[in-house]
């Protein structure tokens, strides 16, 4: 038996008036979710518990058999953990957005334009945070506050705390916003709160100071498109604990994502980290590419294949309305291949598809509530006529109260 979690990051949503009151899933050509709605069990699953706040993160913890409450540490060390950073005792990870904010003006009076630094590419996005790694006024204080910068992958980039300050650094003494939850607002009604803020915001600021000096920016203020002008430091967190998996539930098994968070996630469970060329995070991504990968690690021996695309959830980020629905119906011809690829494989399986949280195009931001989740045996067919939207999965019944049941019901069929 193969086992198989397929996650649209962020698919979930609320019904749009330009599509005619339905949501991007309902809007969206999605043959091959509808086809396992209506073969499988169908019903909604609350992902995020009351009082975490949403997202991929979060999600993660409980879609992948851990309890977010009492386990959860933050969010950077899982990314640090993708990109192979140590991190120590009395260390802290922080997520190291490369931002767009207004140019021309001190970071306190601009705006957040965008989270993804106008959606910088990755090598890009790397090259410029090694340049601004580089400049001897930033790394000096870097150096000062006892804080390593490490250059990821397009906008997403980590920085590390060392013991050096006796504040602690954690969400209960530091609160930080993620510069996605406050697109188009003033950067003043966001700023760090609490031990430390100061800190965090002076390293924001000094970016801000130098980042338009580099070449990409003077090129585009001299034309169109946003600079990626500042860093947001938020997510902050030390190292977890995880129970491997193959302790935990007895299988061995590979992560395909393009996203460090879920990466690192995977890593940090004892699962092997796959990468595909081509896998961008945005729309554009190699979506049969990580169908193929997924295939030819279970071919490979594996009992257990993780997907995940981020696409969905970048595009309501931007306020993509019918971006999102175009990356619903990629998502949904990469499940059709993946399909495919285990029924080619002559061996029963199951395959667990979800969305991993609520997204919204109409905020821009992630948001609480049951997502929708179709459990899929290959054995099994409930001969049923439905389709995998958020509607039809709450009229279905079947309302999980927690996404850690998920995993077990996964291995041992429901």
């Amino acid at each position: 038996m193969k086992f198989v979690i397929v996650v649209g990051d962020g698919m979930a949503d609320e019904p749009q008036a330009r599509l005619g009151g339905r949501t991007p899933l309902q809007a969206a050509a999605t043959p091959n979710a509808d086809r396992i709605a209506g073969a499988g069990e169908l019903g909604t699953v609350l992902t995020v518990p009351e009082g975490v706040a949403p997202g991929t993160d979060t999600a993660f913890f409980g879609i992948m058999g851990y309890d977010v409450k009492t386990q959860y540490t933050g969010r950077s060390p899982l990314e640090a953990a993708a990109m192979g950073i140590v991190l120590p005792n009395g260390h802290t990870a922080f997520r190291c957005n490369l931002v767009s904010v207004t140019p021309g003006v001190e970071l306190i009076n601009a705006h957040m334009l965008s989270h993804s630094g106008g959606q910088v590419g990755g090598r890009k996005g790397r090259d410029i945070m090694a340049w601004l790694n580089g400049q001897p006024r930033f790394s000096r204080r870097l150096r000062e506050l006892d804080m390593t910068l490490y250059p990821g992958s397009a906008y997403r980039h980590i920085m590390t705390l060392g013991p050096k300050h006796s504040e602690p650094a954690d969400a209960k003494h530091l609160r930080l916003t993620p510069p996605h939850e406050f697109l188009g607002e003033k950067v003043a009604a966001h700023l760090p709160e609490g031990g430390l803020a100061d800190l965090v915001f002076e390293v924001a600021a000094l970016a801000n100071e130098i980042l338009p000096d580099h070449p990409y920016n003077r090129e585009k203020a001299q034309g169109e498109g946003l600079q990626a002008n500042a860093v947001w430091l938020w997510g902050q967190g030390s190292r977890p604990q995880f129970m491997p998996w193959a302790e935990k539930f007895g299988v061995s098994g590979s992560v395909i994502s393009a996203v460090p968070l879920v990466k690192g996630i995977g890593f940090l469970c004892g699962l092997s980290v796959v990468e595909v060329e081509g896998a961008t995070g945005e729309l554009d991504t190699d979506y049969d590419g990580k169908a193929d990968a997924a295939i030819r690690a279970l071919k490979g021996g594996d009992d257990f294949a993780l997907v995940h695309v981020e696409a969905p959830d970048e595009c309501s980020h931007n306020g993509d309305l019918f971006g999102k629905v175009e990356a619903v119906a990629r998502f949904d011809a990469m499940l059709g291949r993946i399909l495919r690829g285990l029924d080619s494989l002559d061996e029963g399986y199951r395959l667990l598809l979800l969305s991993d949280h609520c997204t919204m195009v109409r905020t821009r931001a992630h948001a609480s509530g049951a997502v929708p989740y179709v459990l899929y045996d290959s054995g099994r067919d409930e001969g049923k006529v439905r389709t995998y939207d958020e509607k039809s999965a709450f009229e279905a019944g079947t309302a999980l109260e927690s996404a850690v049941q998920l995993v077990p019901r996964l291995l041992k069929g429901g």
